[in-house]
């Protein structure tokens, strides 16, 4: 037996930890790092990043959305009236907050002028709802959910378009309705239809849910909540600008054309078969299907959290696979779902989705202007996008329908919540 020599330290009773107020200020200092230091290098890089195209006719910082962004908001700073002389396609509450970061930006329009004042402002603030995101998507779910936030599609359209909004309120939404608080999850969906239509195709299957759950009392009440603020929107609308305003987004939407980009060109590309004529003739057919997927999906009677989760991924994915406008954005629509599912396809479906997306966009488009390889290469970047897409359902359809955890007791807090 060996003697301890006296010079050896004794073990810390703290076991060589920082004392608490050390940690807690270290992790503050990482915390205003992470919050400031991306910001100042994007300012120090913004001209090159504005300026530099990929191989397609994308620039690295593509801000021709938030130019939209900025053009419609024009009646937070001007004499015109949204919905009756600035058009828009975007319903009321997605205004608001575009004419929100347009009060913000005024600060800044001596030093960049008016549009590039707009468009430092959203970025910076788009980055610090990311950040607040991806804090409260790990707080609630786990780890695992930042391989989900940090691919490449969903950081570069969290921060170039508005779509990180209606995903959060999705988020907030399906966490309400896994702890038990129908209502209050109802209120966060309606926000997210608000925002952006694609979260309507969610509602049946979640009142189906609340029904199986809760009973037709609760089911009325989500189903008033979840509507709410888009009927709100439309009336404010309706009473400022007429019937002509308030039907102004949809109208928009509604007349758009196939892009190269949907589901529908991916048939012509691959069939060779005139898709878009026959589009034209029947353009009723896609609506119905988008309906009778969220109908379908509904179909399905969800009654646990898991279902509800796979049936809400079956209704939007019918939307997104239907529509005849896609955009790379709408892999933004699926990560509340991939972050709560408790299975491993969805969550894997989704990550790839947001890796395979950025070659299409922003690296290739605009390829579909030009002919021989970059065409070609261009195509086959979107032939492999739906099909990462379409992994997306199939890993929701019924024969995957069982709970991951169906042995085990659901957690007391998915208990009805008698305050809600």
């Amino acid at each position: 037996m060996h003697a301890v020599s006296p010079a050896t330290p004794a073990r810390s009773r703290s076991g060589g930890r920082l004392p608490r107020p050390v940690a807690i200020a270290l992790l503050g200092l990482a915390g205003i790092a992470i919050a400031v230091v991306p910001v100042a290098l994007l300012l120090a890089r913004w001209d090159w990043l504005s300026s530099t195209r990929l191989i397609g006719r994308v620039y690295l910082l593509d801000l021709g959305d938030i130019t939209v962004y900025f053009r419609e908001s024009a009646w937070v700073v001007g004499p015109g009236r949204l919905f009756v002389t600035i058009r828009s396609e975007y319903p009321l509450l997605a205004n608001l907050a575009f004419g929100a970061v347009r009060l913000a930006s005024q600060p800044l329009v001596p030093v960049f002028g008016a549009l590039k004042a707009y468009e430092v402002t959203w970025i910076v603030l788009a980055y610090w709802v990311l950040l607040t995101s991806i804090s409260y998507s790990l707080r609630v779910t786990g780890r695992r959910v930042a391989l989900l936030w940090l691919t490449p599609a969903v950081l570069y359209f969290s921060l170039l378009r508005f779509d990180l909004l209606p995903t959060m309120a999705t988020l907030l939404a399906l966490v309400e309705a896994r702890d038990g608080r129908p209502h209050r999850s109802a209120a966060w969906l309606g926000i997210a239809i608000a925002f952006k239509g694609y979260a309507l195709y969610a509602l049946p299957a979640f009142l189906v849910w609340v029904v199986m759950r809760y009973g037709w009392r609760r089911a009325f009440g989500a189903a008033v909540l979840a509507t709410a603020p888009m009927a709100v929107s439309l009336g404010i609308v309706y009473q400022l600008g007429g019937l002509t305003a308030m039907l102004m987004p949809f109208q928009i939407q509604a007349t758009r054309p196939p892009n190269g980009q949907s589901t529908w060109d991916v048939i012509q590309i691959v069939t060779r078969l005139r898709v878009s004529e026959w589009l034209t003739a029947h353009a009723y057919v896609p609506t119905l299907l988008s309906l009778a997927g969220a109908l379908a999906a509904a179909a399905l009677r969800p009654r646990t959290f898991g279902q509800l989760v796979r049936a809400a991924t079956l209704g939007i994915a019918g939307f997104v696979t239907f529509s005849v406008f896609y955009s790379p954005q709408y892999v933004l629509w699926f990560v509340p779902m991939a972050a709560l599912d408790d299975g491993i396809w969805m969550f894997a479906s989704v990550v790839l989705l947001g890796w395979v997306t950025t070659v299409y966009y922003p690296v290739l488009f605009g390829q579909s202007k030009t002919a021989g390889w970059k065409l070609g290469a261009y195509q086959a970047s979107v032939v492999v996008t739906t099909l990462v897409r379409t992994l997306v359902p199939a890993a929701a359809l019924p024969a995957r329908w069982r709970e991951a955890r169906a042995a085990r007791p659901e957690r007391p807090s998915a208990l009805p919540d008698l305050s809600a």
